[in-house]
C-alpha cells in the first residue's frame, strides 16, 4: 500500500500497512559462512568480527510496505546484491509463517508488525522466544495510543515507528548491543549508556536520535577522505546502548557492569517489583551515586514537582512535555555525555579551551592547569570523550586510573602519545 493510505487506517487498526502477501517459501535454504565462537550462542549468520557479534539477516513479519520502510532505512532486500554491508531482510506475510521459517535457524532477529492476520506481533514475539529463548524481537506499531505514559503494556518489546528511517536502524543496534554488552563491556572495549525508560513512545523516539549521535561522533575525528560513506560502516569503536524497563533490571545493570556505565538518562516512574513507583528514578539516582559519584545522570519527566530532589543529587532534569524534550538531551549528550569537542572549563564553569581532536586533547591536557586537569579527571571527562569519539581502550585505561594517583597527568599524556604515534605510523594522521 502507498505511504499516503497508511493514515486511513483507525488507531486500533494501525499496524505498519495493508498489503498483498508476499514469502519467502521458494527461497533457497542458506548455509552458515561465519565460524561461531563457542562462548556465543548465536544464529548461523550473525557475524562475529573481534568478538561483536552483527545481526546480517532479518526476519520481518508485516507486508510489503514495512519492507518499504526497511529498504528506505538502508537494509537489503533477501536477493539484493546493494548495499553490500546492510542486514539483509525475508518478508512473510503472517504469524504461522514467521515461525516456521524461524526454525530454519537462519535469522536472527524477528521484527513483527503488530497487526498481522492470524497473530498480533506480541502474540508472534511470545511463541517464537518459547522456541528460540535467544531470538531477538521487536513488535512494531503506528498506534502511539499503545506507547503512551500510563498505558500498561505487557510487552517489553514493543516499540512505536514513527517513520524516520534512523528508527530501523537503532532496532538493529539496540539489540546487538545488547547481546554483545557483556562481553565487550567486562573486556574494556566499550562502554554503556544506559536508558532507563518504560514508556514506548518515548524510547522510541530517543533511541533513533542517540544511535545517530553515536555514529556522528564516532566518525568526527577521521580525516573526511576515511569517513565511511555507508549509513552502515560505523566504527565498531562506539558506546553501546542498553534499555532497561524496570528498576531491578536497570539496578542490576549498574552494579553489574559500574564503571563500564559513562551515562545514565532515566525516566522517574517506573515499575518497582512489578508496580509503577513515582519516585523509581530517584530511588535509580541514588543507587547510582552510591556506586558512581560522579556518573552522568539525567532525569526525565512529567512531574516538574520533582526537579530540586533531582538537581540536589548532582543530576540534570529533563521535562518530558517540554517541545524541546530532544533538543535539550541532545545538549546533556554534549555537554556532560563527551558528545562533541571536547571543552576545558574551570571548576566553576568558564571555558578555558577546546579540543576537536585526540592532539588537540594531548597538547591542552599538557598545559592546563592543575585544577583544570584534576577537575575533569576526577568526573571521569576525559574517559567519557574518549568512549564517544572511538577509543574505548584508552577510555577504559584512564577510567581505572585514581586522581589520587602519583604523576596522573604524566600517565595519561604518555597514554596519548602511545596512541597518536601508533595513529601517525597507521597513516591515520
Amino acid at each position: 500500500m502507498a505511504p499516503r493510505d497508511a493514515k486511513k487506517r483507525t488507531a486500533n487498526q494501525r499496524g505498519l500497512a495493508d498489503a498483498s502477501s508476499i514469502d519467502i517459501g521458494g527461497l533457497p535454504r542458506k548455509t552458515a559462512t561465519t565460524e561461531l565462537l563457542p562462548s556465543v550462542s548465536r544464529s548461523a549468520f550473525a557475524d562475529v568480527i573481534d568478538n561483536r557479534v552483527r545481526f546480517r539477516n532479518i526476519l520481518l513479519a508485516g507486508n510489503p510496505y514495512g519492507a518499504f520502510l526497511l529498504e528506505e532505512a538502508g537494509f537489503r532486500a533477501s536477493g539484493a546484491a546493494e548495499p553490500a554491508d546492510a542486514p539483509s531482510f525475508d518478508l512473510v506475510r503472517s504469524g504461522e509463517r514467521a515461525l516456521e521459517i524461524l526454525e530454519r535457524g537462519e535469522h536472527d532477529m524477528l521484527l513483527a508488525d503488530h497487526i498481522l492476520p492470524d497473530l498480533t506481533g506480541s502474540e508472534l514475539v511470545a511463541k517464537a522466544r518459547a522456541r528460540h529463548p535467544e531470538l531477538a524481537a521487536a513488535v512494531v506499531t503506528a498506534n502511539t495510543d499503545l506507547g503512551g505514559p500510563r498505558q500498561q503494556t505487557t510487552d517489553s518489546n514493543l516499540f512505536i515507528a514513527y517513520g524516520a528511517p534512523s528508527f530501523w536502524r537503532a532496532l538493529v543496534k539496540l539489540a546487538e548491543d545488547e547481546r554483545n554488552a557483556e562481553a565487550l563491556i567486562d573486556d574494556g572495549r566499550a562502554l554503556a549508556i544506559l536508558l532507563v525508560e518504560d514508556e514506548p513512545n518515548f524510547y522510541s523516539h530517543f533511541l533513533p536520535m542517540l544511535y545517530e549521535r553515536i555514529r556522528s561522533s564516532a566518525i568526527e575525528l577521521l580525516p573526511p577522505e576515511r569517513r565511511p560513506r555507508s549509513i552502515w560502516s560505523i566504527s565498531d569503536n562506539r558506546p553501546l546502548v542498553l534499555l532497561r524497563r524496570t528498576f531491578e533490571d536497570a539496578a542490576n545493570t549498574l552494579v553489574r557492569h559500574q564503571s563500564g556505565v559513562m551515562a545514565l538518562i532515566t525516566d522517574l516512574r517506573f515499575p518497582v517489583s512489578g508496580e509503577p513507583a513515582d519516585d523509581a528514578g530517584l530511588r535509580l539516582l541514588y543507587r547510582a551515586r552510591s556506586l558512581m559519584r560522579h556518573l552522568p545522570v539525567v532525569v526525565a519527566s512529567r512531574e516538574r514537582h520533582h526537579r530540586d530532589a533531582v538537581m540536589a543529587a548532582d543530576a540534570k532534569f529533563l521535562w518530558k512535555d517540554s517541545p524541546r524534550l530532544l533538543s535539550e538531551l541532545d545538549s546533556f549528550l554534549t555537554s556532560f555525555c563527551g558528545f562533541g569537542p571536547f571543552v576545558f572549563r574551570w571548576p566553576a564553569g568558564e571555558r578555558y579551551g577546546v579540543a576537536r581532536t585526540l592532539r588537540d586533547l594531548y597538547d591542552l591536557m599538557a598545559d592546563v592547569p592543575d585544577v583544570v586537569f584534576e577537575h575533569h579527571a576526577l568526573h571521569s571527562d576525559f574517559s567519557t570523550w574518549l568512549a564517544v569519539h572511538g577509543y574505548p581502550r584508552l577510555a577504559r585505561r584512564a577510567r581505572d586510573m585514581r586522581i589520587t594517583e602519583p604523576y596522573l597527568r604524566d600517565r595519561m599524556l604518555e597514554m596519548f602519545r602511545e596512541a597518536l604515534t601508533a595513529q601517525e605510523a597507521d597513516g591515520l594522521l
